[in-house]
C-alpha cells in the first residue's frame, strides 16, 4: 500500500473505542470484487479501449515507478492486478482525481445511470417529464448551491464543486 492511502482508512474503518484497530477498505475492496468475480484491471482497461499491459515496463508512465516494481515483486504477471488496486495506482488524468481507468468507468456509469433511470430528470416521454421551462430552472441551480443550502457548517465553497479546486475560481458564500 502506498501513502495515497490513509491510515484512518486502511486500519480505522469503523474501529470500535475499546479496540485498537479497525477494518481496512482497500482489504475490503479487494476481496469484495473477488468475490464477485470482477474481471482483473488489465481486463477492464481493454474494455475501456486502454492499452493492457502486457508487461511490467507497458506501465511505466501509467502508474509510479515504485508501485509497479512492487506489484512485480508481488504478482507474476500484470494481468494478476485487481481492479481497485491498479485504477488506484494509476496517475491521475489532467485535472483529474483519477487515471484513465477509473475514469471511464465512472463516465459509463454515469451515463448508464442517466439513460437507464426512467425518473433522470432529463428524460423524456414519462409521466414525471418536467417541462422545458422548469428543466431551464433547474439547470440554473449548481451542486455547491445545494451543499451550502443543505449544511450547516460550511461557510464557503467552490462554485463548481466537482471539479479540483482552483484558486481563480470565485467562492459563492452561504447566504445565512
Amino acid at each position: 500500500m502506498t501513502t495515497l492511502i490513509t491510515n484512518q482508512v486502511t486500519n480505522h474503518l469503523f474501529q470500535e473505542p475499546n479496540l485498537k484497530f479497525g477494518m481496512d477498505l482497500p482489504a475490503i475492496n479487494l476481496q469484495r470484487a473477488r468475490e464477485h468475480g470482477l474481471p482483473s484491471y488489465n481486463a477492464y482497461r481493454h474494455f475501456c479501449g486502454l492499452k493492457p499491459m502486457k508487461s511490467w515496463e507497458d506501465m511505466d508512465g501509467i502508474m509510479p515507478n515504485k508501485t509497479v516494481k512492487r506489484y512485480s515483486d508481488v504478482y507474476e504477471h500484470p494481468d494478476d492486478i485487481d481492479l481497485w488496486s491498479g485504477g488506484v495506482s494509476e496517475r491521475p488524468l489532467p485535472g483529474a482525481l483519477v487515471g484513465p481507468t477509473f475514469a471511464c468507468l465512472i463516465a459509463l456509469t454515469f451515463k448508464e445511470v442517466r439513460f437507464g433511470d426512467r425518473f433522470w430528470y432529463e428524460n423524456k416521454g414519462y409521466p414525471s417529464t418536467f417541462t422545458p421551462a422548469q428543466l431551464e430552472e433547474i439547470r440554473k441551480t449548481k451542486l455547491s448551491r445545494v451543499v451550502c443550502d443543505n449544511s450547516d457548517d460550511i461557510k464557503t465553497i467552490q462554485v463548481y464543486a466537482m471539479v479540483l479546486p482552483d484558486h481563480d475560481i470565485c467562492k459563492t458564500k452561504k447566504s445565512k
